[in-house]
């Protein structure tokens, strides 16, 4: 299927705060699990973005698309170290019953994320990115002065 193939009408929404558990898991939220669904299955993959210090957790299903959309969005990536340096990221988890993925320590670093620190899991339409709270807030705080005047919305 190509990009948008099979994306929800709506997409994911919501922003939740949650924290780093002391095993380096992360405990989704009821809400995230719903939104899910039955048909979202139990496995995600976890990656980073060369722009963002922040982890993209994106459920399995709508990993291809992902996959295409990213490798346009940053044309470096069609080369072979490019495909090589993002896949190295990708990490296939399956959440357990209580809702918790642990968070590989790499990736944890990238995206300067600690035990015990609270994160921020935010929804985009076939997505989620889970960033460091502080991080998170600089991101909003830099996009607020760069976004031309006039413009309403936001992250």
């Amino acid at each position: 299927m190509g990009v948008g193939k099979h994306l929800p009408i709506r997409g994911f929404n919501g922003q939740y705060d949650v924290s780093v558990l002391g095993d380096g898991r992360v405990r989704l939220p009821n809400e995230v699990v719903k939104q899910l669904g039955p048909q979202g299955g139990k496995w995600v993959w976890l990656a980073t973005l060369p722009d963002l210090k922040a982890l993209v957790i994106c459920p399995e299903r709508f990993w291809p698309d992902w996959v295409q959309w990213t490798t346009k969005r940053f044309t470096f990536l069609e080369t072979e170290d490019g495909i090589r340096a993002l896949r190295s990221t990708w990490v296939r988890r399956q959440w357990d019953r209580k809702n918790r993925i642990l968070i590989p320590d790499t990736l944890m670093q990238y995206a300067a994320i600690t035990i015990h620190g609270r994160v921020v899991l935010v929804a985009f339409k076939t997505h989620f990115e889970l960033w460091d709270e502080s991080s998170f807030k600089e991101h909003v705080a830099k996009w607020k002065e760069e976004r031309p005047k006039g413009k309403e919305g936001g992250p």
